[in-house]
C-alpha cells in the first residue's frame, strides 16, 4: 500500500518530465528549422538583390544584345534567314546568285546545329570576294566552307559552299534565387563582336507581303 501511494504521488511528476523532454525536443527541432529557414531567406534576399543591380546595370543593353544574339545563332534551322541574307547581300554588292540550293541540315551531340547551303555567283573578282567577306560578317553565324572560281570573258563565277550554324535555346532557366554574376571581359568581348553582325532583313514581313501578292491589302483572302 504505501509503494503504491509513492507510484501515485510520483506518476504525475514522470508524466510531466516525460512530456517536458518530448515537447523540449520537438520545440528545439521548431527553432532549429525557422533559423534554417531564416538563414535561407537571408541568403535569397543578398542573391535577389545583386541580380537586381546587374539587370539595373544592363538594363539599358541587355535587350539588344539578346537580340543581336539571337539572331547570330537562332533557336532553329537558319536556313530561311540565310537564303535571304545572301541574296541580300548579292543585291548590295551587285554580284549575281543563282542555284541556290540548303541540305537539311544536321546536329552534332554538343547541341550545335548546322544547315549547309550551295550557290554560284557571278561579277567580279573584286566584288565576288567583297561578297565572301560579307558572308562570314553577317548574322547568322556562317562560315565559307569551299570556293571554286572559274573566269571567263564576262567577268568570274564562283562556286561556293557555306554552313550556317542554329542552336536551340535552352529549356531549363536557372533558379530565380540563384546567384549571377557579371560577365566576364572574353564575354562581353565575343558581344560585341555579335553585335558587329550584319543583321538579317526582316524576313517575315517579306514572306508574309509575297505570299499576299500585295502589300496595301487588309484582307488576304479577300479577292
Amino acid at each position: 500500500m504505501f509503494y503504491k501511494n509513492i507510484l501515485y504521488s510520483t506518476l504525475p511528476l514522470f508524466i510531466t518530465i516525460v512530456l517536458f523532454v518530448f515537447v523540449g525536443n520537438y520545440g528545439i527541432g521548431r527553432v532549429r528549422d525557422l533559423q534554417s529557414q531564416i538563414s535561407q531567406a537571408k541568403s535569397d534576399k543578398i542573391a535577389l538583390t545583386e541580380k537586381l543591380n546587374i539587370l539595373q546595370t544592363v538594363s539599358a543593353t541587355v535587350a539588344d544584345s539578346s537580340l543581336a544574339a539571337a539572331s547570330a545563332l537562332p533557336g532553329k534551322n537558319s536556313v530561311l534567314v540565310m537564303r535571304a541574307q545572301l541574296k541580300s547581300l548579292a543585291g548590295h554588292d551587285s554580284v549575281v546568285l543563282s542555284n541556290l540550293k540548303s541540305d537539311l541540315g544536321s546536329s552534332d551531340i554538343s547541341g550545335l546545329s548546322k544547315v549547309g547551303l550551295t550557290f554560284n555567283v557571278a561579277g567580279s573578282r573584286t566584288a565576288i570576294i567583297v561578297f565572301l567577306k560579307d558572308i562570314e560578317n553577317t548574322a547568322p553565324v556562317s562560315l565559307v566552307d569551299k570556293i571554286t572560281f572559274s573566269e571567263n570573258a564576262g567577268g568570274s563565277l564562283a562556286t561556293v559552299s557555306v554552313k550556317s550554324f542554329w542552336a536551340a535555346f535552352p529549356k531549363i532557366l536557372p533558379s530565380l534565387t540563384e546567384p549571377i554574376t557579371d560577365l566576364t571581359a572574353d564575354e562581353k568581348s565575343t558581344l560585341e563582336k555579335i553585335s558587329a553582325l550584319s543583321q538579317p532583313p526582316s524576313f517575315g514581313t517579306s514572306v508574309s507581303t509575297e505570299a499576299s501578292g500585295s502589300a496595301g491589302r487588309s484582307n488576304p483572302f479577300l479577292p
